[in-house]
């Protein structure tokens, strides 16, 4: 996929961007999790702001979510992912779209996103936020690619 076939997709402007994986389980989250430090991108965890060790249990951190603020940072080239633990059956990772302003951020972000859906056999989504039923890429996991949605 080229950077100037898609550009146009990822407006700079003030809203975020999700990537999703859907109908996933706690054993799921938890491959997930443990995959990000063997996948050798910076990590960072914090639990309202504060710096803790990065957990190594999806349940551990989604049990204290009523009692503070959850933050998985993670560093995929210039690309920011930022996982709350918002929901226990859903991967739900945010990011700025200006962060991608060339081919090797796009190129950053197609390896991410088809690294997990590989990993968890499932399809990926990137859309703008809280608008999965607007996808702009879908990794499908049946047909092991990355396909634009948008036109």
């Amino acid at each position: 996929m080229k950077w100037e076939e898609v550009r146009k997709d990822f407006p700079f402007d003030k809203f975020l961007w999700d990537l999703y994986v859907f109908n996933v389980s706690d054993s799921d989250l938890n491959t997930f999790l443990n995959a990000l430090g063997k996948w050798g991108y910076r990590i960072s965890f914090s639990e309202n702001d504060v710096e803790l060790e990065r957990p190594t249990s999806f349940q551990t951190v989604y049990s204290r979510i009523s009692l503070c603020s959850p933050l998985l940072r993670i560093d995929v080239g210039r690309l920011q992912f930022n996982w709350h633990f918002f929901a226990d059956d859903e991967l739900e990772l945010d990011f700025e779209p200006d962060q991608l302003t060339g081919q090797n951020d796009l190129d950053d972000l197609l390896t991410f996103v088809e690294r997990i859906g590989r990993l968890l056999g499932k399809d990926a989504i990137v859309c703008p936020e809280n608008s999965p039923d607007r996808p702009i890429l879908r990794f499908d996991f049946r047909a092991n690619c990355t396909l634009r949605v948008s036109a």
